[in-house]
């Protein structure tokens, strides 16, 4: 399971709570200073709520921490799109990290991919393909591990059928790419890369201003929206922790950007439990009845993968 940190002084809370890695944001003064807070360096945008780890000063205690605990941490890059005049700084700000001992990027787009590798980061750094890339095949997965991708971070709309062809082609390379996919938290409108909007401190994102498809009216009611992926930030996977994991998922991911420190600590317990509880059911049907106990019958309805079937 990894886990988004908002903030250092969570850090131990949150593997306290059972996270096996963290991710989180750093955007240098050197960046504001240049582009401000409406050019992201992340897509945790937010610079005054638990979005950024902190200055260089704050990710060396982070840096401390981790390797006392052994957890990794991967450091988040993953703009959908940068301007010619950020890259250098970009590719500074990577050098930065890889020099601080982070040993893992998030990247989401192909020309910070490329800049990486000509600036030589790329090899000295475990890439980890963002879910604001888009889409991916399998056609296109020689291509980014040449380019130093070891993991990739499906998106938030991926089908299992998906999921399973791209992991069987990832486990063929030597070492394999891992596959990442979400499990709870920030259930988006969008699969990231089609995202126009910011999440800033002074602006409200699109997933959080309440909309209805198809029209303007604004006296259709919640269940006309029935079947769609769609949130303002409760997305909940655990009835589908079977079916990732036969998907070829390794690893879980649960988002963060700016949510409560009690909040995330629960939950990163509730996940926890349930990855335990999946391990040990011997079919889908025995661990959807052990989750429902688990969690007292309680479902918040907001899907990830409404096809693995709610259990209640």
């Amino acid at each position: 399971m990894t886990v988004g940190l908002g903030c250092v002084d969570r850090f131990d809370e949150i593997v306290r709570a059972g996270a096996d890695e963290v991710f989180c944001g750093y955007v240098p003064e050197k960046w504001t200073d240049a582009f401000g807070a409406l050019r992201p360096l992340n897509r945790r945008e937010s610079l005054w709520t638990n979005a950024q780890a902190g200055p260089i000063t704050e990710m060396r205690i982070l840096r401390e921490k981790a390797d006392r605990a052994g957890i990794p941490v991967a450091v988040a890059l993953n703009a959908p799109v940068y301007s010619p005049p950020e890259m250098p700084l970009l590719l500074e700000t990577a050098e930065q990290l890889v020099r601080e001992g982070f040993d893992s990027l998030i990247v989401g787009n192909m020309a910070a991919l490329a800049a990486l590798n000509a600036g030589g980061v790329a090899g000295k750094c475990r890439v980890h393909l963002s879910g604001e890339f888009g889409e991916v095949n399998r056609g296109l997965l020689p291509l980014l591990r040449r380019m130093g991708v070891r993991r990739v971070i499906f998106h938030r709309k991926m089908s299992f059928e998906d999921m399973r062809l791209l992991s069987l082609a990832m486990a063929r390379f030597s070492p394999p790419m891992e596959a990442e996919a979400f499990a709870m938290n920030e259930l988006c409108h969008f699969t990231g890369a089609y995202c126009a909007t910011l999440h800033g401190d002074l602006t409200v994102p699109m997933c959080r201003v309440d909309w209805i498809p198809g029209g303007v009216s604004v006296k259709k009611s919640p269940p006309e929206r029935a079947g769609m992926r769609f949130g303002a930030g409760e997305g909940c996977g655990l009835c589908a922790l079977r079916r990732l994991r036969e998907s070829g998922v390794a690893v879980v991911k649960m988002a963060g950007r700016g949510a409560r420190a009690k909040d995330m600590t629960q939950r990163i317990a509730l996940l926890r439990d349930a990855l335990r509880l999946e391990a040990e059911c011997e079919s889908e049907e025995e661990y959807l009845l052990r989750l429902r106990r688990l969690t007292k019958g309680k479902c918040g309805g907001e899907c990830y993968y409404p096809e693995a079937g709610r259990f209640i």
